[in-house]
């Protein structure tokens, strides 16, 4: 019909203007900030350390200052922009944070007031996303460090091994509530046994899954996890002892 034709015009229209101003926003940039971007390009081409927090915190300021630009890509495209070594470092340091960002909230892991079953299941899913991230990183990192050390960024092969160590926190503070809520007094009836044996079952079962996944145990949860074999292997449940 007539005023579809027309509505087609219009949009037709608006997306050609639309179009007309991105690219002549993309050429005013290029012109107005010619100058910076090229001092910009020169600072990340001299740009070298050897420690992981000056790299962060270089793409911090490298980033706020490309903000200004309508379309990043689009205006660095004119330019000798060294834009693998940006992406490499803009790589390591969303990672690092990340795994630091892990590790903070695993040291500050507290344990509520919820069931004992409820907290126990909060803890097992914190220690499930930890290895799958790791899992699924396990395949690209190699290549990524490769990458990283082509261009001088300095990034730490340890930091992975040590969020898996950092689990280990995971797994004393599962142990420990299993172990408060199975001496805590109560009366010894057949049902108290049946969960106090499960609790002590599902706390053996996450040491060793955390155990398979970081190589080993530290001090504190070595010594809860002996505690928790030998009250599992005590306290039998009333069909199994009879």
């Amino acid at each position: 019909s007539r005023e579809a034709g027309s509505g087609d015009r219009s949009e037709l229209r608006a997306e050609i203007e639309g179009r007309s101003a991105y690219v002549m926003a993309v050429k005013r940039d290029a012109e107005e900030y010619g100058g910076f971007i090229r001092q910009l390009a020169s600072e990340v081409q001299a740009f070298g350390t050897g420690d992981m927090a000056a790299v962060c915190a270089f793409v911090e300021s490298l980033d706020q200052a490309l903000a200004v630009l309508t379309d990043e890509r689009a205006v660095l495209k004119g330019f000798e922009w060294p834009e693998a070594k940006v992406d490499a470092m803009r790589e390591a340091t969303a990672l690092h944070r990340e795994m630091q960002q892990t590790m903070a909230a695993i040291d500050g892991w507290t344990v509520g007031h919820d069931a004992c079953e409820a907290e126990c299941s909060r803890l097992s899913g914190q220690l499930d996303r930890v290895q799958r991230r790791i899992d699924q990183l396990g395949t690209s990192l190699e290549g990524d460090q490769k990458r990283f050390q082509e261009h001088g960024i300095p990034w730490d092969g340890k930091l992975v091994q040590q969020v898996k160590q950092k689990c280990l926190r995971l797994t004393t503070l599962f142990l420990e509530r299993v172990l408060e809520e199975v001496e805590r007094g109560g009366p010894d009836d057949p049902r108290r046994r049946a969960r106090a044996h499960a609790l002590l079952v599902g706390g053996v079962r996450f040491a060793f899954r955390s155990h398979q996944f970081v190589g080993g145990f530290d001090g504190p949860s070595l010594q809860r996890f002996e505690r928790v074999s030998g009250l599992m292997k005590s306290l039998q449940p009333p069909a199994a002892a009879a």
